[in-house]
């Protein structure tokens, strides 16, 4: 019924939002026209190849469309939400897999990315499933080596998805040379050092191409180091309930080592080294923390929230189960309104760019088939990304080359960040054109997200 409902909230919204310039990246490199040798290169060093490649075939078989290429996130989405209930099972009770689905199901960071033709919901599913799979591994010590395969492809498939995964993939491995300290068990360590070792041969294909090609790479985007933004991006709740949420994470963490609970202190482990060694990296190379890419530990920190909660809940109620049960349940309707308020009410979070929108206005004027249009490219066989809600034969122009003079009337297209109209293109186009601004948001969004700007030539 969690995943139902989940599913619903999500699905509900899958074209709400037009796709915004990464997702547009993701449409372009997925482009069936693509050979699989372009579509790869096109990734090197940016992101691994497996969410793309999975686009690529999905675009072959239906269509390349927003509604397909976001139904595969919805689908995800809908996994992570089960997959967490068996995670949280798994480590405790019902009550914390109940717990869990729930948080997840109506969390407005993971509705977000549920709703994005982009890889971060398979981070977090796939990172859920590896845990799962690897508490089965600590707790069962299983004697078939089957769950030790299964686990070596799904942690190889989290690393194909984000680099990110290597950092997650590589805590569990040292935590794993903790407990062969502590429990001496050289036959359960040997077999989880040989799922490793697979783990490695079947990224091995990447590495050259994609680790490489990494270390090459002098700059990014990224300006700034948010450490504090990275840890609290993933709980996506207003700054009192975040507060309190890092508070229960100091309660659990203060829990297991007072009651040294052993396998539980993976969970710190994960989340430290998956903060640690991204920001060290940031802070003497390359700026990479960016906050978005913490999907891969937010099962974790869910965990610690929901595990601390129950406890303090627990022993709040330990006499009475019927008013503990009530404060459960209000608690969990409360972590649940912020995202049905975002799918049902307030969907503000949900609009990024309005290409959609400013595609459906172009179309509309008398002069769009004899007028040009001119907007950012995105380096790959000459697509634009207003060219995806145009026409299939390129309409849009590169607004970086534009000849100022060369047209009688133009339209320039730009949305928010990289891809505003800059303003030195303005201050030469308004010497010689009249130009007249058109803007667009969103319906519960008064923020500008676009503009159009009609560019008529003056008269001499």
């Amino acid at each position: 019924m969690i995943a139902f409902t989940g599913g619903v909230i999500r699905y509900i919204n899958i074209n709400y939002s037009s796709l915004w310039g990464d997702e547009l990246f993701s449409m372009y490199n997925a482009h069936p026209s693509n050979s699989w040798y372009e579509m790869l290169y096109v990734q090197k060093a940016l992101q691994p190849p497996l969410y793309v490649s999975i686009l690529w075939v999905g675009a072959k078989v239906f269509a390349l469309t927003e509604f397909y290429a976001r139904l595969l996130s919805v689908m995800a989405g809908v996994a992570g939400i089960i997959v967490s209930g068996y995670l949280g099972k798994k480590i405790k009770n019902a009550n914390l897999g109940i717990a869990m689905s729930i948080l997840v199901a109506f969390n407005p960071v993971h509705i977000m990315y549920s709703l994005e033709a982009r890889f971060y919901i398979f981070v977090y599913l796939f990172a859920a499933l590896s845990l799962l799979l690897y508490w089965h591994l600590i707790e069962k010590k299983p004697r078939s080596y089957f769950f030790y395969f299964l686990k070596s492809c799904v942690d190889a498939a989290l690393c194909y998805f984000h680099h990110f995964g290597i950092v997650f993939v590589f805590a569990q491995f040292v935590f794993d040379c903790f407990l062969y300290f502590k429990e001496k068990d050289g036959l359960a360590f040997r077999k989880k050092l040989s799922g490793y070792a697979l783990s490695a041969l079947f990224y091995l294909p990447w590495l050259y191409w994609g680790i490489i090609d990494g270390f090459a790479i002098k700059s990014y985007w990224l300006k700034k180091i948010d450490i504090l933004d990275y840890i609290s991006f993933s709980l996506g709740y207003p700054l009192l309930v975040n507060i309190l949420a890092a508070a229960f994470i100091a309660y659990f963490i203060f829990r297991i080592y007072k009651n040294n609970n052993l396998y539980l202190k993976v969970l710190p482990l994960i989340c430290f080294l998956t903060i640690f060694i991204p920001a060290l990296y940031s802070v003497l190379r390359v700026p990479i923390l960016v906050n978005r890419y913490s999907m891969v530990m937010a099962p974790v920190i869910y965990l610690m929230v929901l595990i601390a909660f129950l406890a303090i809940a627990e022993k709040l109620f330990s006499g009475n189960y019927k008013f503990k049960v009530l404060f459960i349940s209000i608690c969990m309707l409360l972590i649940s309104l912020p995202g049905l308020n975002l799918t049902l009410v307030n969907k503000t979070k949900l609009v990024k760019q309005p290409w959609r929108e400013i595609g459906i206005w172009l179309k509309q004027q008398n002069d769009y088939n004899t007028t040009s249009i001119y907007s950012h490219n995105v380096w790959i066989k000459n697509f634009r990304y207003i060219s995806f809600y145009l026409d299939s034969s390129n309409k849009a122009k590169d607004l970086l080359k534009i000849e100022v003079g060369s047209d009688q009337k133009m339209y320039l297209v730009g949305t928010s960040g990289y891809w505003a109209v800059p303003d030195s293109i303005l201050s030469k186009v308004n010497v010689e054109y009249n130009v007249q601004k058109v803007l667009f948001n969103e319906k519960y969004d008064t923020t500008v997200r676009g503009s159009v700007y009609i560019c008529t030539k003056k008269l001499p």
